[in-house]
């Protein structure tokens, strides 16, 4: 099993909750992380054995173009997407940062999580 990291993809988007911040927009990064076996990627050295991280890329970037209230919404939207896209995919994680958020003092960023893991198929007792 390995892991696939997709870190600091830089977008700015108009998600928030008050109609200042979707009218104003704000800087986001985005991280994915896909755990997969790539091993028969590793072996032949090609891209059809594995995730192309470009195609992660811009399916994030259509995502994050949408506007929504709740970044805990994009989050999960754009974790479901990835986890449906790529069956191969055993668990995806992705986490939302919203830069500078709007508070009453002082802050870098806040970011929102939410992961996904492909349930095990139950096997089947055959025991007498």
């Amino acid at each position: 099993m390995g892991t696939i990291a997709i870190e600091g993809m830089q977008f700015y988007a108009y998600h928030g909750y008050y109609k200042e911040e979707r009218k104003k927009g704000n800087y986001f990064v985005v991280d994915v992380y896909l755990d997969l076996d790539f091993t028969k990627a590793g072996r032949e050295d090609g891209i059809q054995h594995t995730v192309n991280y470009e195609k992660v890329y811009n399916l994030c970037a259509r995502r994050m173009a949408r506007t929504r209230k709740l970044l805990e919404a994009v989050c999960v939207e754009l974790a479901e997407l990835v986890h449906r896209k790529y069956p191969e995919v055993k668990k995806t994680r992705v986490r939302i940062s919203k830069l500078h958020p709007p508070l009453a003092g002082p802050s870098q960023r806040f970011y929102v999580e939410h992961s996904l893991r492909r349930k095990k198929p139950k096997r089947k007792d055959l025991s007498f």
